[in-house]
């Protein structure tokens, strides 16, 4: 059992009152089942997690690296996402606002979300550190305001990671950043100590379509100060680069690839876009249908070992919420079924993996047929809840 106590000052400033009382219906001095508060995982406050020992202090990285303090959930959770009001740093402070999903206690791979005013027009992004390396995935082609406040929402969902940065906080808009990743499959989420005040939200749906798709060489050597990336044309004036891009890359491996596939999808001008354009060692004009998509991703696949699917392609590239449930349907599939990572659950409590595929079959059903691919991917997620993790 675990007693709960209501806290004047804190839980009236959070607004804690009545958000519990119309979860449980009861009395805050009360006593409530750890085996109930447990299933409320999903719009609720980060701060529940750590009321209830259900989040702990560790470090992102291994010890010897330069590694962070940050609270971390105890139990690890596939698709979720997190928003919080944080402050970016100043142009000669450290990196924050950062988010983290996905963290392996063990490894320490994870992605996280963060702003830092010290670089140039690339201020907000999305890493990954894997295999001791550390990647930028995606990168807003922005000039943030050191010590400036914005709200962060860092959100993933199968292999679909994604992140806004606003002034407000409306996620009918599309997100700033978006990325397709399968290095990591599940994790612990938190951050650093703003994380405090963030909401723990269901994983968010919308997505910006692509203008353009290029292939270019990587550069940087995969330390966190100089990660891997898309090397990409600069014209750095006055501390910006004009030609910075909004970008995210589709399943990059570093120890597979001397190249990369980046989705672009915003930039700080059309001639930034067009300097990309004639770098880049293939380019191709966006696409807008299913079938297009599911073309070029064949085309690419010729020269790439992509574990992410050609729906997980077509749905970064497009922006069709349809095709995130297929992209979502193919990410649990490939990895319990067809046993990519079939240990990717052991960790995630069985009511949230349940509630999720649950939800998916749920969403999946409502859609059109979308030429017999919506009964082929509910099938894969019945296959995934026959076969169990």
């Amino acid at each position: 059992m675990v007693v709960v106590r209501r806290i004047p000052g804190e839980l009236e400033h959070l607004k804690l009152k009545g958000w519990w009382n119309k979860l449980y219906d009861i009395n805050l001095t009360g006593y409530i089942s750890r085996r109930k508060i447990e299933y409320e995982t999903e719009n609720v406050p980060f701060l529940l997690f750590i009321l209830l020992g259900k989040a702990e202090i560790g470090i992102d990285t291994p010890p010897g690296t330069n590694y962070r303090d940050n609270w971390f959930t105890v139990d690890y959770f596939t698709d979720k996402a997190l928003s919080c009001i944080q402050q970016c740093g100043n142009v000669a402070g450290d990196p924050r606002g950062i988010l983290v999903l996905r963290h392996d206690k063990d490894t320490y791979y994870h992605y996280r979300s963060l702003m830092d005013a010290r670089k140039s027009t690339q201020d907000f992004i999305i890493q990954k550190y894997a295999n001791g390396m550390w990647s930028i995935v995606a990168s807003e082609a922005v000039d943030l305001v050191g010590e400036s406040q914005y709200t962060i929402t860092f959100s993933i969902a199968g292999s679909t990671i994604k992140a806004w940065r606003q002034t407000g906080r409306d996620l009918s808009e599309s997100p700033t950043l978006s990325a397709t990743d399968t290095s990591i499959a599940s994790g612990r989420m938190g951050g650093r100590n703003e994380v405090f005040f963030a909401e723990v939200l269901p994983a968010q749906t919308r997505l910006k379509p692509a203008l353009y798709i290029i292939e270019t060489d990587l550069t940087g050597s995969g330390s966190e100060d100089d990660p891997f990336r898309p090397k990409l044309a600069e014209s750095i004036v006055n501390n910006k680069n004009e030609y910075a891009i909004t970008y995210g890359l589709f399943d990059f491996s570093s120890d597979k690839h001397n190249t990369m596939i980046v989705v672009i999808t915003d930039g700080v001008s059309d001639n930034a876009i067009l300097k990309q354009l004639e770098i880049a060692k293939r380019k191709f004009k966006a696409v807008s249908s299913y079938q297009d998509a599911i073309d070029l991703y064949n085309t690419l696949k010729r020269d790439y070992e992509f574990i992410a699917g050609k729906d997980n392609f077509a749905y970064q590239v497009i922006g069709d919420d349809r095709l995130e449930l297929l992209a979502i349907a193919d990410f649990y599939f490939g990895n319990i079924v067809e046993k990519l990572n079939p240990d990717m659950l052991k960790n995630v409590p069985d009511f949230e993996v349940r509630r999720l595929l649950d939800r998916y079959e749920s969403r999946l059903e409502k859609i059109e047929s979308l030429n017999g691919e919506r009964d082929k991917h509910l099938n894969k997620l019945k296959e995934v809840k026959k076969i169990g993790w």
